[in-house]
């Protein structure tokens, strides 16, 4: 079955949230330093007056945590994008994990491609052999009617007695 579509949805939402990742671990970074520290305590007091309930650490932890959750959601969708062409339902249920972890931390774009894809995985129904006697069925069907509506050549008038006659020949329950 083709699922090129949910495929192409999940390693955008892949790509989305590894560079999501990947700034906020830059951010990360820039939040060591003393310089932005400072800032932070100012930006701190400016928005909230006189009163300091969060200290940088407090923000640099859960920056942390926060991290480590997006990682784990981003695996969690790169192993749904990877299992989408073997198990589908696998993948649907990682894809949807990875979205419902992925909404904590703000990564929302990335959730909702991975929940259209986990739903379009989830609808899709796999083609059975009933299915496949159907089409069968159907394309001899039409071998059989078109065969009735070629065109006539030129030089061989129509005659509808022996069309008749030819099909009473081909068919017993035609009297």
């Amino acid at each position: 079955m083709n699922k090129k579509v949910e495929i192409s949805l999940a390693w955008v939402a892949n790509g989305l949230s590894f560079l999501y990742l990947l700034i906020t671990s830059i951010s990360l970074l820039f939040m060591n330093n003393d310089s932005y520290q400072q800032q932070y305590n100012d930006m701190l007091k400016q928005f909230t007056g006189a009163q300091q309930n969060l200290s940088s650490e407090v923000v640099y932890l859960s920056i942390v945590l926060s991290i480590g959750i997006l990682a784990f959601s981003t695996i969690l969708g790169v192993f749904g994008a990877l299992t989408i062409k073997g198990r589908k339902n696998l993948a649907g249920g990682l894809l949807i994990a990875a979205a419902i972890i992925g909404f904590f931390t703000s990564n929302i774009i990335a959730a909702i491609l991975w929940i259209i894809a986990a739903i379009k995985l989830f609808s899709k129904k796999e083609p059975s052999q009933k299915d496949n006697l159907h089409q069968q069925y159907n394309e001899t069907n039409k071998r059989t009617t078109n065969d009735y509506k070629q065109p006539r050549q030129n030089d061989e008038k129509w005659d509808p007695d022996k069309e008749l006659r030819n099909r009473k020949k081909d068919d017993p329950y035609i009297y």
